[in-house]
């Protein structure tokens, strides 16, 4: 709705502005093959998987010589997509715990941060006039919606809600659990690298589970686990060394 209002500037409502590093280093990769943002000097300043998308979307919409603009339209929405779905995702997981989901799961998207804030935005912008009108009557950040900003936000909450529903659903693949867990696990981190330490608290949980257990079960699910988790990560660090 707010795309057939506002149309191709409907992006910059709600992308950051570092959004747009991505972009330039994501351009640069569809037409030279360079990761670079200048075009001369490399550079690994990004969280890689969404930065790898972003390329080859990129270097889709070349080929198919779409301009830049809708290419920015397609990421937000797939950037819509990615927080949707992962907030599907998370429900579910929670909802397959045994209990029925909390009313407050329903005003998740909108936040607690926001509807505090609501009250001081309207006051700013109708009547102040202080606030950035470029972001709309309603605030963004604080809500799901400050997720879909053209960054790894959205992705890396669609990894981690994946992950969530294959943890709460262990003991029914209990052989294919902590394989998948470890690669889901890796790829939470490499969706955004400081999510290593929300993949660092599976891992602990396994760990934990052959301290206590001290069973060979226990220790071959930490070793598979462990095994790829590190195999990604390390792969990552080698091309960036």
């Amino acid at each position: 709705m707010d795309i057939g209002i506002s149309g191709l500037d409907t992006p910059f409502r709600y992308f950051a502005a570092d959004s747009f590093y991505y972009f330039t280093v994501a351009r640069n990769m569809a037409e030279t093959g360079i990761v670079s943002f200048d075009q001369n000097y490399p550079t690994n300043g990004f969280h890689p998987i969404w930065q790898a998308f972003l390329a080859l979307q990129y270097k889709i919409f070349l080929l198919l010589g779409l301009s830049e603009p809708v290419y920015l339209i397609i990421v937000l929405l797939i950037s819509v997509f990615f927080v949707s779905l992962g907030i599907l995702l998370i429900g579910i997981a929670m909802s397959q715990c045994g209990r029925q989901l909390p009313s407050f799961f329903l005003v998740l998207p909108v936040g607690v941060y926001a509807l505090l804030l609501l009250p001081f935005w309207v006051y700013l912008i109708n009547i102040r006039g202080f606030a950035n009108r470029c972001g709309g009557p309603l605030p963004l950040f604080g809500t799901m919606w400050s997720f879909m900003n053209g960054m790894e936000s959205g992705l890396a909450l669609f990894v981690f809600g994946i992950l969530a529903l294959v943890f709460v659903l262990r003991k029914r693949i209990p052989m294919f659990s902590p394989p998948i867990m470890g690669f889901l696990a890796s790829m939470l981190a490499l969706s955004r690298l400081d999510h290593i330490f929300i993949s660092g608290s599976f891992f602990l949980f396994y760990l934990l589970a052959v301290v206590f257990h001290r069973t060979r079960k226990s220790l071959n699910e930490f070793l598979l686990f462990t095994t790829c988790l590190a195999i990604p990560l390390l792969i990552y660090m080698i091309i960036n060394y």
